[in-house]
């Protein structure tokens, strides 16, 4: 279903949400330190980063900066029970607090799979079509060379090969 990742060192919470996502099938991983958490990165690349506020390990901001530059599309949450300064909430697309109940723990993870299912297929349509605009000006550069040199049958049969390739 979602790969999920627990950045915390409180081993209560590690466990309430290992026993919560293995009920329904979640791929669930924690760690507590910058190396761990990037050589997780780089084995199985989560869907979901779950920071939890009480961090002494990890410098939250710049963790979730590098997460973010290594992987633009993912999503991470916040575990806190306070308000958190203005940088840190631009940083997270949501919070979860300690009063959730866990349907609505599960219902945050589900919405931001699915945002993120969405923003992945936005990045490869986004890639199709740099693509194909590529494509079509190279072909109108080189049609717009040979416009002045070639007849008009010429010039066809290179666009359409063009179009072909």
């Amino acid at each position: 279903m979602g790969n999920i990742l627990l950045i915390s060192e409180d081993n209560d919470l590690i466990g309430k949400y290992k026993n919560l996502f293995n009920q329904k099938q979640y791929v669930f991983n924690s760690c507590c330190t910058n190396t761990s958490l990037f050589d997780l990165i780089e084995v199985e690349p989560p869907d979901i980063f779950i920071f939890d506020e009480n961090l002494d390990l990890i410098d939250i901001p710049n963790a979730i900066k590098k997460v973010k530059a290594r992987l633009e599309n993912s999503q991470i949450l916040l575990q806190t029970s306070q308000d958190v300064d203005e940088e840190l909430a631009k940083l997270v697309s949501g919070f979860i607090l300690p009063s959730f109940s866990d349907n609505m723990v599960f219902s945050i993870i589900n919405n931001d799979l699915k945002i993120k299912e969405n923003m992945d297929k936005l990045s490869l349509r986004n890639n199709d079509m740099a693509e194909s605009l590529y494509r079509l000006n190279v072909l109108y550069n080189t049609s717009s060379q040979f416009a002045g040199t070639l007849n008009t049958k010429e010039l066809l049969n290179y666009m359409s090969e063009g179009l072909d390739k």
